[in-house]
């Protein structure tokens, strides 16, 4: 029997595991019958955007799938800045669905903000791609036969508990991790070379250059698109936002340990601002420390009311959170005989295997370590943070049951470093449970020029608080190429439960 912390505590687990996989629900893929070609041609989709299907010469059975927000100017227009090709990281995220979610807010950040009549400014196409195996990229990497073994699997993990919470929870998560690395490898054996971040960095290049013999051939003749091209890559500018960044060589080792210190500082300023709004606005306003979700503040309010449900015994508000965490089991019609093929899978799913393909591969070292070896680590994780080791744990358990490809050697910072590129601009919150800010002074120690702009607000990546003041920092730089000063510092607009910062205690406001 749960104490009624108890509950708190495995809710919150619930509720912060998802988390760390970035998982996120998608639209439908871009309609199959759009034929896969080696060149970008982009064919009308969704509203207002356009589609491709870039197919590898290499390996012709992999087709990415690619999606333009055009320009608000044409191509000819001397206004229309190029392309920005975001990528919304994960590992395994799907840049069609961030796009998809995203409509025109990064165009309303970058773009010129005057109005088109008034002629001045840069005006950007948006364009993004689905990684190797995933979403709507073919074939997609799916450890599950179907909808209903992957339903199946999903209700016992969460059935059996967090690593954790027993010596037979540890045992039987140990058994299904090993057992869900050699389904991921057996039924992906021909995608498992192609799961690497390296490989999604050269499609990313790929597609830069793909973007530009695009344009040269929106002219009318070769011989003036060949003159274009030619004078599009002498005058180019390369410009680089990072935001929510890791440690690189820490993350292909697998090293998340530095996660932990934001995570719990990131549960104290939950309760900071739920005692600063007091009752009427926080319903789990209390006297002693709280705990509170990691990632957005911006759902805050929903965590509290969460926990205040089940401080009274009533888990009503949970279920229905947890419901609606769950994608439909039944697949659509059309995909009844054959249960095994992506359209009929839901499409957290082609995310989520995705995820710890990427990762795994990545620190595909893990893979050759021992039970022992991760009895030790999460033994550690867990010593130094109650609250957020064990999720961490849980997180990288499969990666010790991969396949192992013999990869070249886990990089260092040394060899990541380069002074050849362009500045590049790095942005980190103040508390970043996922990629904490002195991820991005490392990154930036490590390339010529670059600057980090800390955002004064708890979440994951600066979009999870909005700010007017980093947005327009960003804009300049698109714009312009300007980067920030040196010790720059933008505050959010907004704190959750209505709270301002005059509010909270001085011995919590700098972490805010």
């Amino acid at each position: 029997m749960f104490s009624k912390w108890g509950l708190i505590v495995a809710a919150i687990a619930a509720m912060l595991l998802p988390m760390f996989f970035m998982l996120f629900s998608t639209h439908p893929g871009p309609e199959l019958e759009i034929r896969p070609s080696l060149r970008l041609h982009y064919t009308p989709c969704f509203d207002g955007f356009q589609c491709a299907r870039l197919r590898d010469p290499d390996s012709p059975d992999i087709v990415l799938a690619v999606i333009r927000l055009p320009a608000r100017v044409s191509v000819h227009d001397p206004r229309y800045g190029g392309a920005i090709i975001t990528n919304p990281g994960g590992p395994g995220g799907s840049g069609v669905h961030s796009l998809l979610s995203d409509r025109r807010s990064i165009q309303s950040i970058v773009d010129s903000p005057l109005p088109l009549a008034e002629g001045e400014g840069s005006y950007f196409d948006i364009i993004s791609f689905d990684p190797r195996g995933i979403n709507n990229t073919t074939p997609s990497f799916l450890c599950h036969r179907g909808a209903l073994e992957r339903y199946v699997w999903d209700a016992q993990t969460q059935a059996e508990g967090l690593l954790a919470s027993s010596p037979m929870a540890f045992q039987t998560g140990w058994v299904r991790a090993m057992a869900l690395a050699r389904s991921c490898a057996n039924e992906n054996e021909h995608l498992l070379s192609h799961m690497h971040t390296h490989v999604v960095a050269a499609d990313l290049l790929e597609l830069v250059e793909q973007h530009g013999e695009w344009r040269a051939r929106q002219h009318p003749d070769s011989y003036k698109a060949n003159l274009s091209l030619k004078r599009d890559r002498e005058e180019e500018k390369l410009l680089m936002v990072m935001d929510g960044v890791m440690d690189a060589a820490g993350y292909y080792q697998g090293r998340l340990m530095s996660l932990l210190p934001d995570a719990d500082a990131i549960l104290l300023n939950f309760a900071d601002l739920c005692r600063a709004a007091g009752p009427t606005q926080c319903s789990f306003y209390s006297d002693m420390d709280i705990m509170g979700e990691l990632n957005s503040p911006i759902e805050f309010p929903q965590m509290a009311d969460l926990l205040s449900d089940l401080s009274y015994g009533n888990g009503s508000l949970f279920a229905q959170y947890k419901s609606g965490l769950r994608s439909p089991l039944l697949p659509p019609r059309p995909c009844e005989p054959d249960q095994s093929s992506s359209s009929c899978q839901p499409h957290d799913q082609l995310l989520y295997d995705g995820t710890y393909a990427i990762f795994c591969s990545d620190a595909n070292h893990l893979s050759q370590l021992s039970r022992h070896d991760f009895e030790q680590w999460s033994a550690g994780l867990q010593r130094q943070s109650p609250w957020s080791g064990a999720i961490i744990s849980e997180f990288l358990l499969p990666c010790y049951g991969w396949k192992s490809l013999n990869l070249s050697s886990v990089p260092q910072n040394r060899t990541i470093a380069s002074n050849s590129t362009p500045p590049i601009f790095w942005i980190g919150n103040k508390l970043d449970a996922a990629t904490p800010l002195a991820n991005a002074y490392l990154m930036a120690s490590l390339f010529n020029n670059s600057v980090v702009l800390e955002q004064n607000s708890v979440g994951h990546c600066s979009t999870s608080s909005p700010s007017n003041c980093t947005s327009h920092t960003v804009r300049r730089y698109i714009q312009e190429g300007v980067l920030p000063l040196t010790g720059t510092v933008c505050e959010v607009d907004a704190l959750p439960f209505g709270v301002v910062h005059s509010m909270v205690s001085e011995g919590r406001k700098e972490d805010l």
